[in-house]
């Protein structure tokens, strides 16, 4: 039962948050925000940034196994994974073009492109929480439990928030506009603990429960940024089905090349609930999102990577992207060998430390994860390379290698060894990618410094 104070409460912990703001984003007479000197090193505020978003949501997985079952964790991480999906869709069609061509478009052109890919993300999140209500109809019609029916459908209600939070934060990136992003993934994670903290305190934590903070989370956080970055955008209809098909033209192959290559790690967890059942992937998920604390390193360097590739090579030429890339590819050796050792010799330990001892005995699964995590990596910089050159389709050849690699072995894996034959599965397909990625970037990079020798 809602106490009858509970709005009044609200109000009063909405209202600073409001006024905060909108302080933060008042401008002065010379047109600047109090956020504007927040940012002096954007590379490293990047990494700042996607450590807040991991820990959000590491923090958020911990909470969950803590209080959940076993099984029901898995049932968390299995939604999640349609989240996962969804991003991936809407980053590829979206954002992804979005960033490699906001660069290109002229001054007066700019404000008229970013308004397109915000109608064309308004119509694209309308579309996948509909399929998703009505995927999970079907079931919920065939007599499906009903707290797993619930999870649908609040995954469907609560997708728009999550999607279009996603949407701001990498269209900040793309203009390298890190302050407003920082501010308000600090927002989602203090409302996000905050409300699954006091769900753990009520002894109220459910799974459906923990959907809805964290989609009303990321809605605040998503009127927060349009408050902070104050988008000049324009709408022309015209302009917007013109830009779709450019968009298209590049986001069809980053999206095949996208479900080439995940679709192992998005059908892995429901292969696992079906042989081994819900707490098998509870396992996995816990096992994953320990490895996923280097995720934090490795995204946060490759949404500073995407923009920055792009800019180098048009601002200073192919030379100096080859520099820039074989920089991040040093540092990501560096860091992430070491994270690999330590995985190896204290995984084990460390999932039973936080996860509860119920997770123990899974330091063979944690180690595999880590090394295709360095693996990953490596794809990250040479996949950044192919972009930064308009040269998506060898990545989709590499993502087709990558899965072919993990579909082979992964149904005799799963049935016969489980979350180890999960991962084992999933590191084949890396290897197999990065390596054809690598070879595809090679020759791409010497037929461009060939060409710019001879012009």
């Amino acid at each position: 039962m809602i106490p009858a104070n509970f709005v009044s409460h609200i109000r009063l912990f909405y209202r600073p948050i409001r006024a905060g703001i909108d302080r933060l984003a008042r401008r002065d007479n010379a047109g600047r925000t109090a956020i504007g000197a927040l940012t002096r090193s954007k590379g490293l505020w990047c990494l700042i940034d996607q450590a807040i978003v991991s820990a959000t949501g590491f923090l958020t997985s911990v909470l969950l196994g803590r209080m959940l079952s076993v099984d029901g964790l898995g049932v968390f991480f299995l939604a999640w994974n349609l989240v996962l999906i969804a991003r991936a869709v809407q980053g590829d069609l979206i954002t992804s073009p979005y960033m490699v061509y906001c660069r290109r478009k002229a001054e007066d052109a700019a404000p008229y492109y970013g308004g397109s890919v915000a109608g064309h993300q308004f119509i694209l999140t309308a579309a996948l929480s509909a399929a998703l209500a009505i995927g999970t109809a079907v079931p919920a019609w065939a007599g499906a439990a009903e707290s797993r029916v619930a999870v649908g459908f609040v995954v469907a209600a609560t997708m728009p928030f999550l999607l279009v939070r996603e949407f701001t934060r990498h269209y900040s990136y793309a203009h390298l506009r890190i302050a407003p992003v920082v501010l308000t993934d600090i927002l989602v994670l203090v409302l996000q603990l905050g409300g699954l903290v006091l769900l753990s305190f009520l002894a109220s934590m459910t799974v459906f429960r923990a959907y809805l903070v964290i989609g009303g989370a990321s809605a605040l956080a998503s009127w927060a940024w349009w408050r902070l970055a104050r988008p000049n955008w324009k709408w022309n209809a015209a302009r917007a089905i013109e830009d779709w098909r450019t968009n298209w033209r590049f986001g069809r192959w980053a999206l095949a090349s996208q479900i080439a290559g995940r679709a192992t790690v998005w059908i892995a967890p429901w292969l696992l609930a079906l042989w081994h059942g819900e707490r098998a992937t509870g396992i996995f998920a816990a096992c994953a999102t320990l490895v996923n604390l280097a995720g934090m390193f490795v995204t946060g360097v490759g949404n500073y990577l995407t923009p920055r590739a792009v800019a180098a090579l048009a601002e200073s030429g192919t030379r100096e992207l080859v520099r820039i890339l074989r920089r991040v590819a040093v540092l990501y050796g560096i860091v992430l060998g070491g994270f690999v050792v330590a995985m190896i010799v204290f995984g084990d330990v460390l999932v039973s430390a936080v996860y509860g001892p119920t997770y123990a005995g899974n330091g063979t699964v944690i180690g595999v994860l880590a090394v295709g995590m360095l693996i990953t990596s490596f794809g990250i910089v040479v996949g950044n390379g192919l972009w930064a050159l308009d040269r998506p389709r060898p990545n989709f050849a590499a993502d087709i290698a990558s899965l072919a690699g993990s579909a082979c072995l992964l149904p005799w894996a799963v049935s016969e060894r489980g979350v180890a034959g999960v991962a084992w599965s999933l590191l084949a397909g890396t290897v197999l990618g990065t390596a054809v990625r690598a070879w595809a970037f090679r020759q791409a990079i010497s037929d461009r410094i060939a060409a710019e020798e001879t012009a």
